[in-house]
């Protein structure tokens, strides 16, 4: 049970990190962080592309080239979850919990880590 919500909450932080890189790259091309944004997380959940803020995407062939990869790079992100999680609970049988909880406080750590790096200014900007 911790071992799952553990690969749960790193696999939202790595989400989270792919979005962020995604907007960055959206926000290169002249967009505003929050069109960018909602872009980024749109195309990677393959959800919202819809909406009338996605003419400027559409608008730019770099934009569409970023586009085209994000997309791509989110149905393999989503398969490669899917199969890394029924694999983990597959291998959980085998393992101990006391194996899992060991690795507890480093995750712990690497969250903090990301927290503070994800609310400097430094990397906003």
């Amino acid at each position: 049970m911790v071992g799952s919500l553990i690969l749960f909450v790193l696999f939202v932080i790595v989400y989270i990190l792919i979005s962020d890189v995604i907007t960055i790259i959206f926000r290169l091309t002249g967009m505003s962080e929050e069109t960018a944004r909602f872009q980024a997380i749109s195309l990677l959940t393959n959800s919202g592309f819809t909406t009338n803020e996605s003419e400027t995407v559409l608008a730019s062939s770099l934009r569409r080239k970023i586009a085209r990869f994000t997309m791509l790079f989110g149905y393999t992100f989503t398969v490669t979850i899917v199969s890394t999680t029924v694999n983990f609970f597959m291998s959980l049988r085998n393992s101990e919990l006391s194996s899992v909880l060991v690795h507890l406080p480093l995750f712990a750590v690497v969250f903090i880590g990301f927290y503070l790096i994800r609310k400097s200014t430094r990397f906003r900007t």
